[in-house]
């Protein structure tokens, strides 16, 4: 069927053709399912709260709801990630979808916030990561075969002693990683091989 392009009275003959043929040529909307496609949207895992609610409301386009925001603001709080929120949304079922959006947000800032502060801690204290200091790696990556023993001498820290290896390097590598002074580092008790294998 060939389209309408009469122009009435108080229309512009252009503007009637070009809506005439549009209509025509657009694809009909299957509305049942095009809300279906708008609930089985779920937030993906790397998918801000703000992307998240913007990819609704483009599904949400050709669902012709009546309320949009509200149907928006369900779907985001049966399909978010962040069971916080969700719960948050439920403790709150008066929240707007502008509210929600907020405490979305804010919950994600915070998180990543918390991540820096605990990235930079971590950072700051690299024997609790296992990692190089002053150029002299831990024992954990320098030596495969290690066993961490603890010194209640006074003044002195967790120390790591190596099963392996002559009680000269044992000493060096306890007096580097405890940073005792030198003159005053301890010597440690390291039973040899043949003891520590018959005890």
């Amino acid at each position: 069927m060939v389209p309408d392009t009469t122009a009435g009275e108080d229309d512009d003959p252009l503007d009637k053709a070009v809506q005439a043929l549009t209509n025509y040529f657009t694809p009909k909307q299957n509305r049942e399912y095009e809300i279906y496609v708008f609930r089985q949207a779920k937030q993906e895992s790397s998918e801000s709260i703000s992307a998240f609610h913007t990819r609704l409301r483009q599904l949400a386009v050709t669902c012709e709801f009546g309320d949009v925001d509200r149907e928006i603001k369900t779907q985001i709080v049966q399909s978010c990630s962040s069971h916080k929120l969700r719960t948050k949304a439920l403790e709150n079922p008066s929240y707007t979808l502008a509210q929600l959006l907020d405490a979305g947000k804010a919950m994600e800032l915070s998180k990543t916030q918390a991540a820096n502060i605990e990235e930079k801690q971590s950072v700051n204290c690299p024997h609790a990561m296992g990692i190089a200091v002053d150029g002299i790696e831990t024992i954990q990556t320098k030596m495969a075969d290690v066993q961490l023993t603890r010194s209640h001498a006074p003044g002195s820290h967790a120390t790591r002693v190596a099963k392996t290896g002559s009680q000269a390097q044992n000493a060096k590598i306890v007096a580097e990683i405890t940073h005792i002074p030198e003159g005053k580092r301890p010597v440690p008790r390291i039973k040899p091989r043949a003891e520590a294998v018959a005890s």
